[in-house]
C-alpha cells in the first residue's frame, strides 16, 4: 500500500502497527506518545498523514518518504518520485 498525504493514520497502522508507531515516534515524538494505551489514541484514526505532519512540524515529503520506507516501498522508487515531483515544480 502506498502511503499518501490523504492516508489516515489508522490505515498506516494497519500495515504493521508496532513498526509504524515506532516510525511515527521517531519522526514526531508528539505522535509517538500515543504508543501507550491512551484516551487520545482514538483520534489517530481520523488524522491524515498530512495533518500529522503539520501538527508535528515535519515536512510532508519527509514524513511520506520515511513512512513509505517503513512500509516496504523501495528507496529507489521513492527517490525517483521525489525527483520527478521536484522537476515538475521547477517548471511551474
Amino acid at each position: 500500500m502506498k502511503i499518501t498525504g490523504e492516508t489516515e493514520l489508522e490505515r498506516v497502522l494497519m500495515i504493521n502497527e508496532e513498526k509504524m508507531l515506532e516510525t511515527l515516534a521517531w519522526l514526531a515524538p508528539e505522535i509517538g506518545l500515543l504508543q501507550q494505551p491512551h484516551p487520545q489514541r482514538s483520534i489517530l484514526g481520523s488524522v491524515t498523514v498530512e495533518q500529522a505532519a503539520r501538527i508535528a512540524r515535519v515536512p510532508l515529503s519527509e514524513m511520506l518518504y520515511v513512512l513509505n520506507l517503513a512500509a516496504g516501498e523501495s528507496e529507489e522508487r521513492l527517490s525517483e518520485e521525489l525527483l520527478s515531483g521536484a522537476d515538475a515544480n521547477a517548471r511551474m
